[in-house]
């Protein structure tokens, strides 16, 4: 017969008590352990390099078509570089924001932007793609307040990267004005 009461209790039977009164009242101990056959982690270990842009200055985007439907390569209105060592690969994580204005005088404000890689003009392989940071139309009556600018940000990753040196881009359709934009990238490298 156990007695759990008297004065010599061990130390595995508080443990095993204080374990059952945590359970009773909702908490538990949950001790985790990679299993064989389990789906890896999202990025492989590796050793990580930083990389970032800046720029304040206003960026002026003319309302353009975009390349699919015949117009030019959108603008770079921010780059960094990153290097890749010989026999190792990369997967990038960017992180982009921006202070967004309505063109002056205009009643649409529009801003799409997206990741490439080095002079890709579209990266498939840059997720998400595609990002409307910013769209709307602006009333041109005198009794509404109008839209004096918007921050925004976006992000984005990419796997697979190659040896060498390489450039983070971000590309922008308009047609807005950009400000106080800033470019942060970390790189996986393994």
């Amino acid at each position: 017969m156990f007695r759990i009461l008297d004065r010599n209790v061990k130390m595995w039977q508080m443990l095993v008590l204080v374990s059952v009164m945590g359970l009773l009242v909702g908490g538990g101990i949950t001790i985790a352990a990679p299993q064989r056959g389990s789906p890896p982690l999202p990025f492989p270990a590796g050793s990580i390099q930083l990389s970032s842009a800046a720029r304040s200055p206003k960026v002026h985007i003319p309302l353009e078509e975009g390349p699919e439907d015949g117009g030019p390569p959108p603008k770079i209105v921010l780059r960094t570089a990153i290097s890749v060592p010989s026999g190792k690969v990369a997967e990038v994580q960017a992180t982009y924001s921006v202070d967004i204005h309505p063109v002056q005088g205009s009643d649409y404000v529009g801003c799409q932007a997206w990741f490439t890689l080095d002079s890709l003009v579209v990266d498939n392989e840059f997720h998400p793609g595609e990002v409307a940071l910013l769209e709307a139309v602006l009333p041109q009556n005198n009794n509404v307040t109008r839209l004096l600018n918007v921050g925004a940000s976006m992000s984005g990753s990419r796997r697979s990267i190659g040896p060498g040196h390489h450039y983070v881009n971000v590309r922008v359709l308009g047609p807005c004005d950009l400000y106080d934009q800033a470019l942060n990238v970390g790189v996986n490298i393994h």
